[in-house]
C-alpha cells in the first residue's frame, strides 16, 4: 500500500482526505495494523479509484483487488 501511494505522489494526510478517512486509518493500513481486506468492498473500490485518479499504475491497483478476494 505504501509503495502504491508513494507511487502517486500523494502523502498519507492528503490519501486520507481524498478518502475521507483518519490519518490514522491510512497509517494503519500502510503499518499492516488494520488489512485492506477487512475493507468493505465500496470502500476499497473508493481507495483504488482514488489512487488511479492520482496516478497509480494500474497493475498495482489490480494487485488491491486481487488481495481483497484472498481467503
Amino acid at each position: 500500500m505504501k509503495v502504491i501511494r508513494e507511487s502517486t505522489g500523494l502523502t498519507q494526510a492528503a490519501l486520507a482526505e481524498g478518502l475521507q478517512v483518519d490519518l490514522s486509518t491510512v497509517q494503519a493500513w500502510e503499518s499492516g495494523r488494520r488489512p485492506l481486506t477487512a475493507l468493505r468492498s465500496l470502500d476499497l473500490a473508493r481507495l483504488r479509484a482514488e489512487l488511479m485518479a492520482a496516478g497509480a499504475s494500474p497493475v498495482a491497483v489490480e494487485v488491491l483487488r486481487d488481495s481483497s478476494t484472498r481467503t
